[in-house]
């Protein structure tokens, strides 16, 4: 298999380096205004962030905007719901988008499962780092449950302890009964020997009855894990002191309690209904409906296990496309109020994203909410700015957050400023007045810029702006920023009668800015590349161009034209 090639970043301006392949990174999805400004998908791939403050709209028009212009590019995707509506907003993305029928509802009651369990032990084929396989998806899981029991990492001990423990107990429950249940392994964790004469009553003890099975079962190559099982639990345990062995034992129940409730059952029990591969190669777009508004801790572990199954998914599939990744389906991660579902993994995800074709999409408040989510402290603080050091585009709201306002004024950066200052002094003979010219290291958007920042809704008259910045991005006046309006989605229609096109989102209304607009642009044609098309297929003349003036005029996908065009064309 061919190497990995290393693609070239794309170009924004010139339009003949426009490529129609629908998961060339090249590809245009969203313009800002008439200035020739594009977020790619390439772009997207280096990840999306979006912070803005309590009723900045920033659900409603930059994210969904985004996310919309995501599925439209056939994106594959998951959304995952911390807030009670967020399962319906992300539905509306892909309703709009018109991949509406591309949509699994994952929800309580949805009939909708995926056995995680079953999915990862088939990953490597079975035998081959199962139980490896399935601790790293657990305890991603369960930061969201340490953190919330104030478990720090001045505490490794006791972490590494209960880590030690349910490893062995995947290991034991997997050879003896050919499967991993985790009702058996929490029976496993309280049925432990206490000391060495209760070995001699081994049938007494869950843990000492499955360890004899997987002893039988176990195949040669396993040996060496089956023994070091072994003595954990009849060497090692009843020699520990009681106080110990208790408190590992409690902290291993504890990260199993949410494992074995009726909730998680619904969701990963059984057979499933879909797993990742269905996103990656099918472009289903799943949306999580275990919002954690509602279902708290479980929602949380519900949505993590879910985002740590298909980054693991996603990050397999590049031996399977080698160099040829401009075939592979891009998928996004939609996250809004994505602190809740953050874990120490993510990191290294972010790293990978545009390798792997991930679209990280993500929409934050306040940073100090962030680091309060991720555990608190220095350490906290560290892994947020390396987090949002790999989001390489980021959409700023309006935010009454002043430590967030100053770390979106640093990430802008600072540079020198010449400042007039004033010296007025009083003597005998009456007041001297002086001026001098210094210079100062100092904002190029000072922080007050984030709270005056238009919030949309009827207030504002639906205007909604932002600043945003993208990497090595030069804007036509010569920023490195630029201020964005976005259009919402909850905006009344306007009714300009026999002049539809006139709407705000609508491409051909861009010549009628007063300030730079964000429209989506996935479905653009240039003229050229139209009258090209006309020439090679002008049996397909009227749906060519009924598909070129659909986009001009702001037709949304949901209506189904673009589909009716594209299938017409085809048979023609």
């Amino acid at each position: 298999m061919n190497s990995l090639a290393r693609s070239r970043t794309p170009v924004r301006y010139d339009a003949r380096v426009q490529i129609y392949n629908n998961f060339d990174l090249a590809k245009w999805i969203v313009r800002f205004g008439k200035e020739r400004s594009y977020l790619t998908l390439g772009d997207a791939c280096e990840n999306v962030m979006v912070v803005g403050g309590m009723g900045s709209s920033k659900s409603t028009s930059s994210l969904f905007m985004i996310g919309q212009a995501l599925f439209e590019a056939g994106c594959g995707g998951f959304g995952f719901g911390v807030k009670y509506g967020a399962r319906d907003e992300t539905f509306a993305m892909a309703r709009d988008a018109g991949r509406g029928d591309d949509v699994i509802m994952f929800y309580p009651g949805s009939g909708q499962r995926f056995n995680w369990i079953d999915y990862e032990s088939k990953v490597h084929g079975p035998g081959n780092a199962i139980v490896d396989n399935l601790m790293d998806v657990f305890v991603s899981s369960t930061e969201v449950i340490s953190r919330k029991m104030g478990q720090s990492q001045s505490e490794p001990f006791w972490e590494h302890s209960w880590r030690q423990m349910l490893k062995h107990f995947l290991f034991v429950d997997f050879h003896a009964h050919g499967g991993i249940d985790f009702l058996r392994v929490l029976q496993m964790c309280q049925t432990l020997p206490q000391s060495e004469a209760d070995l001699e009553n081994w049938r007494r003890f869950a843990s000492l009855v499955a360890l004899e099975a997987a002893t039988r079962n176990c195949p040669a190559s396993q040996r060496r894990s089956l023994q070091l099982a072994t003595d954990y639990l009849t060497v090692e345990m009843p020699r520990l002191s009681d106080r110990t062995r208790s408190c590992i034992q409690q902290m291993c129940s504890a990260m199993l309690d949410p494992h074995v409730r009726d909730l998680y059952q619904d969701a990963f029990g059984g057979t499933s209904t879909w797993t990742p591969d269905d996103v990656m190669d099918r472009g289903k777009i799943v949306i999580v409906g275990y919002d954690v508004e509602r279902f708290g801790v479980m929602g949380q572990v519900i949505n993590c296990i879910v985002k740590k199954c298909a980054q693991r998914a996603i990050g397999r599939r590049r031996e399977k496309f080698g160099s040829n990744m401009n075939a592979c389906r891009p998928v996004a991660f939609v996250m809004d109020e994505a602190p809740f579902l953050v874990d120490s993994q993510d990191e290294r995800f972010l790293r990978v994203g545009r390798e792997n074709r991930a679209i990280n999409l993500w929409a934050i408040q306040t940073i100090p909410s962030m680091v309060d989510e991720l555990g608190g402290g220095e350490v906290a603080r560290n892994r947020v700015d390396g987090l949002l050091g790999h989001f390489h585009t980021k959409i700023m709201h309006q935010n009454n957050c002043d430590i967030t306002n100053h770390k979106l004024s640093e990430i802008i950066s600072k540079d020198i400023w010449w400042r007039l200052s004033t010296n007025i002094n009083q003597n005998p003979n009456g007041a001297t007045e002086g001026w001098a010219w210094n210079q100062q290291v100092d904002y190029v958007l000072p922080p007050i810029a984030y709270k005056q920042l238009a919030r949309g809704g009827p207030k504002f008259k639906w205007d909604v702006r932002a600043i945003v910045t993208m990497p090595a991005h030069k804007w036509a006046d010569g920023k490195w920023w630029q201020g964005i309006k976005f259009v919402q989605n909850c905006e009344p229609h306007k009714d300009h009668l026999f002049f539809q096109c006139l709407f705000d989102h609508s491409p051909v209304s861009m010549w009628l800015d007063q300030i730079p607009t964000a429209r989506i642009w996935v479905r653009h044609r240039p003229f050229l590349q139209l009258l090209r098309d006309l020439w090679k297929k002008p049996k397909a003349a009227k749906w060519l161009f009924l598909r070129w003036f659909a986009f001009w005029v702001g037709v949304e996908g949901c209506y189904g034209v673009y589909k009716e065009c594209e299938k017409e064309i085809d048979n023609a």
